[in-house]
């Protein structure tokens, strides 16, 4: 699949695109809840799409919004439109086909990559429990940084740290 690494305006993405938003429809996938800008340090939020690129497409003058979907939401949510993310262009006719496929990808097989459970989230919340430059945040408490990692808090942790 040929595809181009490049940097535009967030702006510039017009929307998912909508065979990719049909599937979501048709298979009755609600968007995931997409949690607020405390989950990524505003310090970081570029490493994280540099690493994760948006993946788009352009159809008859549109450019659209095929792959990283949560990540493209959210910065959508968080960020001016003339801020310029890191996107790669594929350079593919969108099919129904391949719709369905990078929806199946994007819900189910991404995260079944690197799932974290509430252990895995306490022990990343202690390596950065104290404000740092390695990772500035502003998690108040294991339960809190849980919740943004979208998993219940450890057993151990309780609710009032």
């Amino acid at each position: 699949m040929d595809a181009v690494l490049k940097k535009i305006p967030l702006e510039t993405i017009n929307r998912i695109h909508p065979k990719v938003a049909a599937i979501e429809q048709k298979l009755n996938i609600s968007p995931p809840h997409l949690p607020g800008a405390a989950l990524i340090p505003e310090e970081v939020v570029d490493l994280v799409n540099h690493l994760h690129p948006i993946a788009v497409v352009s159809e008859k003058g549109e450019i659209y919004c095929v792959g990283q979907i949560g990540l493209y939401r959210w910065m959508r949510g968080i960020l001016d439109g003339k801020h310029q993310v890191q996107v790669i262009e594929i350079k593919r006719k969108i099919t129904d086909e391949l719709a369905e496929h990078l929806m199946l990808i994007e819900r189910f097989l991404v995260p079944a990559l690197a799932p974290v459970n509430s252990l895995q989230a306490r022990l990343m919340y202690e390596a950065i429990a104290q404000p740092s430059t390695r990772w500035p945040h502003a998690y108040k408490s294991i339960a809190h940084f849980s919740m943004l990692a979208g998993v219940k808090p450890h057993k151990d942790d309780g609710a009032s740290q």
